[in-house]
């Protein structure tokens, strides 16, 4: 039986350079893809895919909530992190979302299929590229409670934040998320004050340097 897998990325050359590569090797079916958090969801609902492949930074729903909320809805779901970001608090991120893997985007076709084979094998893959970032995080216990915004701020705030950094007004987050207006006003002074910052500019600046948008 087939491996199922779903790609999801918001760049067009990487889903069809991940596709190409996958669609070579035995007993791997790439079922789907997804440029969108929102639309992984919405296709890991519809698909129920073994293994998600999914990059960190993707509009309406960044990659690290859209992991957490796949792996919440399907515990069996196992996915892989592929990004351009190396940095500790990115490789963190989707290590406590759920994720089992991580590779950066410079990782080679062979590397993909050994991380691949290694989490469908119940192991957790890192890059030897972000592995030490790991390793050195746990030696010195410098975990998320550093001020990140996943600490600071509710899921439903980091979505709503995210959306006001892509341009989205407070009447098309209320349409976007099924809320009331009020509600997202609500959020966004909340978010304001847990972050002490002020305006759309600050805020996007913010959620830029946390890897929520690109």
């Amino acid at each position: 039986m087939n491996t199922t897998i779903l790609l999801a990325d918001n760049e067009v050359l990487m889903r069809d350079g991940l596709c190409a590569i996958l669609e070579k090797e035995p007993g791997l079916q790439v079922v789907g893809t997804a440029s969108t958090g929102r639309q992984a969801l919405t296709l890991c609902k519809k698909l129920c895919p073994d293994l998600v492949l999914i990059g960190i930074e993707m509009q309406d729903l960044n990659g690290v909530d859209a992991t957490r909320r796949i792996v919440t809805m399907d515990p069996k779901v196992k996915v892989i992190a592929i990004s351009r970001h190396v940095e500790r608090q990115f490789v963190l991120a989707m290590l406590e979302a759920g994720a089992r893997g991580y590779l950066p985007t410079t990782a080679t076709s062979e590397e993909l299929l050994r991380a691949i084979r290694a989490v469908l094998g119940n192991q957790k893959y890192l890059s030897p590229a972000v592995a030490g970032l790991v390793v050195d995080s746990y030696t010195r216990r410098e975990y998320l409670g550093d001020g990140s915004c996943r600490d600071l701020l509710t899921d439903r705030e980091r979505e709503i934040l995210q959306l006001l950094a892509e341009g989205n007004s407070s009447h098309e987050i209320a349409q976007t998320l099924a809320i009331e207006k009020s509600t997202v006003d609500v959020h966004r002074k909340n978010i304001s004050r847990k972050l002490n910052l002020h305006g759309v500019a600050e805020l996007t600046k913010y959620a830029i340097r946390e890897g929520l948008t690109g």
